[in-house]
């Protein structure tokens, strides 16, 4: 989806993408949803960019985002983009403590 500035985002599939949406997070930052019907089954995907963590209104901006976080749908679901946040930032626990799988996600 474009947007002006740096924060368009898209999404690539080698599967087919359902129910694609467009969705304002806090500061009017685009994220996609998704359904993708893999050969495994149905997933949602949710991309996002939230902004850098540069100022403490941007910070808490990028945490609340990150929080805020759920899926739509009883299907697994996947996180994907630059969450601007490190394993050991104050934002991993946010991710962990969603019912989301991202990329750092154990798969054991």
């Amino acid at each position: 989806m474009p947007r002006p500035g740096a924060f368009g985002i898209g999404l690539l599939s080698r599967w087919p993408l359902r129910a694609v949406q467009e969705v304002d997070g806090p500061g009017g930052i685009a994220q996609l949803r998704a359904r993708v019907a893999t050969p495994s089954g149905e997933i949602e995907v949710i991309a996002l960019h939230p902004r850098p963590p540069a100022n403490p209104h941007w910070h808490a901006q990028r945490n609340r985002t990150l929080a805020d976080l759920k899926p739509a749908h009883a299907a697994p679901s996947l996180a994907v983009g630059d969450f601007n946040a490190t394993p050991w930032s104050n934002a991993a626990p946010l991710l962990a403590a969603s019912s989301l799988f991202t990329s750092s996600s154990c798969f054991c």
